[in-house]
């Protein structure tokens, strides 16, 4: 029993780092590829946002990498039915690494938006399952109903941003909203594993 605890709290603890660096990451890459199409305009300084950006999206892809050992350690922490669920998290992580990696190559956008998207839904499903566990105590299931809400709120975005995308003026104005959406929910995913991490272990 007091071995599970603390390899909950452990665990927990490396989910949650890992969510802060990939969470930050995301938004430092997104901003500084707006950098780098806008020294890119001025003539100058491009380059340097552009290194700086691949430094920001390694960092996101490292942070998933993370994420995704702490999810594999975590489902040693809890019964057969949220180890499935985590498992899912876990495979939707895989996808996510996969899109920051392709990110370095320049791949079209509407490629790694219809990724992530799967990759949402595959977390929704699973957060759902562990949100509504009757082995996790009230504060961690708090957590994963965060967590639910903020895979709801990146798959409204994502989809958003890969079908109205193509429309000029509507695109635009659907991307500022996805953006929204996106820091929103990437908010709600740093506070729900916050509130995991600071539960107790859950009857395994």
């Amino acid at each position: 029993m007091e071995q599970n605890v603390q390899n909950w709290s452990h665990t927990t603890n490396n989910i949650y780092n890992a969510v802060l660096l990939f969470s930050i990451g995301t938004i430092v890459a997104g901003l500084l590829a707006g950098l780098t199409v806008a020294f890119a305009m001025l003539g100058s300084g491009a380059v340097l946002f552009r290194i700086l950006t691949w430094i920001a999206q390694i960092a996101v892809a490292v942070g998933y990498v993370l994420y995704m050992i702490g999810l594999g350690n975590l489902r040693c922490s809890v019964n057969e039915k949220e180890s499935a669920a985590l498992g899912q998290v876990r495979t939707a992580a895989i996808l996510t690494i996969v899109t920051a990696i392709l990110g370095l190559f320049s791949i079209p956008g509407w490629i790694n938006g219809i990724i992530n998207f799967i990759a949402f839904v595959m977390m929704l499903v699973g957060f759902n399952t562990l949100k509504k566990s009757e082995t996790m105590p009230l504060k961690a299931r708090t957590g994963f109903n965060q967590l639910f809400i903020a895979m709801l709120l990146n798959i409204i975005a994502t989809g958003l941003v890969v079908i109205f995308s193509w429309i000029p003026l509507v695109g635009s104005v659907m991307s500022v909203i996805a953006g929204i959406l996106g820091i929103i929910g990437f908010i709600m995913v740093i506070t729900g594993w916050a509130a995991v991490k600071h539960a107790p272990a859950p009857i395994a």
